[in-house]
């Protein structure tokens, strides 16, 4: 049995996905619970790098006590940079220069599909989108907005 992090798993299905990829790069957005409950015990476990994109300053603590090596940023995501909010690609310019981002998890607080507007076919393009908490329609939706963004192919799994 392999140990997971998460009461649904999905750290398992991303690491399935992501088994090939020895060192990434992550940005994990908005977790619910940014200690327990996101993908970055088992990133930061297995050598990534990567950003805790965090609502505030209480929540912000909260993460760094538990995972003192991931960086973090206090931001709201939104479809264009404006005071107080931030896009996905400037986030991983901000954070990671021009390297690739691999993964992108995105829990319940983020405003979908309005954050994967920021997305555009000439930013860099995460190799996974983790996308949490989210109904049937609005996975349709996001799968859409992902199309139009430039994306290949859109490929959803449930977890619940």
């Amino acid at each position: 049995m392999r140990l997971s992090f998460r009461s649904d798993r999905a750290d398992l299905v991303v690491d399935g996905l992501l088994r090939d990829v020895a060192v990434g790069r992550f940005i994990d957005a908005h977790a619910p619970d940014p200690a327990l409950g996101s993908l970055t015990a088992l990133l930061l476990r297995r050598g990534w790098q990567g950003l805790q994109v965090l609502p505030d300053e209480p929540a912000s603590r909260n993460f760094q006590r538990a995972n003192p090596d991931c960086r973090t940023e206090i931001a709201k995501i939104g479809a264009f940079d404006s005071a107080g909010f931030s896009t996905i690609p400037a986030l991983c310019r901000r954070h990671f220069g021009n390297q690739p981002v691999e993964l992108l998890c995105l829990g319940s607080a983020v405003q979908l599909p309005a954050v994967l507007l920021g997305l555009t076919a000439t930013s860099p393009q995460p190799w996974v989108v983790c996308i949490e908490h989210v109904t049937p329609r609005l996975d349709q939706g996001c799968s859409q907005v992902l199309l139009d963004r430039g994306r290949r192919e859109s490929r959803l799994k449930r977890l619940d």
